[in-house]
């Protein structure tokens, strides 16, 4: 066995004490060095502070189920679960989304706020995406679904702006610009019904000046049941048309569903084509035999005719305007706000005090191995000259 055999055996905790104090100098001028080192970049680092928001994405979405099967409550426990977790996981790809990202870059200024000096804009918006999101911590229990959002800045007010700004855009996406089911009924209904109800404002206008200008009576009994009639299959035709266009949402394009209302579009039109042509055949336009009533009554007639029809589709959209909002309501995540962010009180970075204690204690211990090594290399020189 040889000397370094025996020496790496013999050495026990006192022999490791007589080193070290034998190098004491060497060790505290290591240990002196790190504390100096660690006080000096713990001052020159930059101060980090962190502003945190803690929130559920939840929608309205209730099964209301009278059964008291045990089976079928829990296959709805799994369904709303499931429906908690999407909600989440929408919120977590929004926020994370590059069109968010560069919204919040471009709001608060953030390329000058990385030092971004490249000539290509996009290319220092680029590099800004990806600082960002080492500054901007985005994750969700999967168990409660409770999703935490974390802003590190040099800045407390910063830091708390740029997670308020999240929540706020965040929200504002979902209630505006995510289409949920339901918002496509809605928006399409509420374009129908201000339109219909513009052409009625401005056909009351027209029978209101007409009556005034001309003080119209009105048609005998017989020409105001034709109009009636005609009426009522400009009506029909319109509502089917309306069904039509809400069903191509649902439905595929083959569906017998649509084929029906396309078939009843068809018969109705050709009984409108045939009420108009009936008093003048080849005539495109809808005519009354009016020779016993005066042009200015006929004219008044038609005019409310108009208004009426728009009145009854009006009446038609408004109930399935009404239920396509609650639809779109019930079925768009809001954001119930736990944690609102707020102006950190102590720092995130740098720890100052565990940076120093972390760095002494690292330090001692590579005194006393750079102590033991040189006392391995002296020894054998030591005994060689005895």
């Amino acid at each position: 066995m040889n000397y370094e055999t025996n020496l790496a055996q013999e050495l026990d905790l006192q022999e490791i004490i007589r080193i070290s104090l034998k190098n004491r100098r060497l060790i505290l001028a290591i240990v002196a060095l790190a504390a100096v080192a660690a006080v000096i970049y713990s001052l020159l680092t930059p101060e980090i502070w962190s502003s945190e928001a803690t929130f559920y994405a939840l929608s309205d979405k209730k099964a209301d189920y009278t059964i008291n099967d045990t089976v079928m409550n829990k296959l709805i426990a799994d369904l709303m679960e499931e429906s908690a977790e999407n909600d989440a996981m929408v919120a977590l790809t929004i926020m994370n989304s590059r069109t968010m990202s560069e919204d919040v870059i471009r709001r608060f200024k953030l390329i000058p706020y990385f030092k971004l000096t490249d000539a290509d804009s996009l290319v220092n918006l680029d590099v800004a995406i990806k600082r960002l999101r080492k500054m901007v911590f985005i994750t969700y229990d999967e168990e409660s679904y409770l999703v935490t959002l974390k802003v590190e800045t040099k800045s407390k007010s910063l830091s708390r702006r740029i997670a308020a700004y999240y929540l706020s855009r965040l929200d504002h996406y979902l209630l505006n610009e995510r289409m949920v089911k339901g918002r496509r009924n809605r928006i399409f209904l509420e374009q129908r019904s201000n339109e219909v109800w513009a052409a009625m404002d401005s056909l009351q206008t027209a029978i209101s000046d007409f009556k005034s200008r001309h003080k119209a009576v009105d048609l005998e009994q017989q020409s105001a049941g034709l109009i009636s009639q005609y009426s009522a299959l400009l009506t029909q035709k319109m509502k089917l048309e309306i069904d039509l266009a809400l069903a191509r949402e649902s439905y595929a394009q083959d569906s017998p569903l649509l084929r029906g209302i396309e078939e009843q579009i068809t018969l109705t039109a050709d009984q409108i084509k045939d009420l108009e042509s009936s008093q003048a055949p080849g005539a495109p336009l809808f005519r009354l035999d009016l020779a016993q009533i005066p042009s200015l009554s006929a004219q008044l007639t038609l005019l409310q005719m108009q208004a009426d029809v728009n009145k009854s589709v009006y009446d038609y959209i408004l109930p399935q305007y009404e239920n396509a909002v609650l639809e779109e309501q019930n079925h768009t995540p809001r954001l119930e706000i736990i944690d609102h962010p707020r102006e950190a009180g102590r720092r995130v970075r740098p720890r100052r005090a565990i940076i120093c204690i972390v760095s002494t204690l690292m330090a001692g211990f590579l005194g006393i191995f750079v102590s033991l090594i040189k006392e391995s290399f002296n020894t054998p020189h030591i005994e060689q000259q005895v």
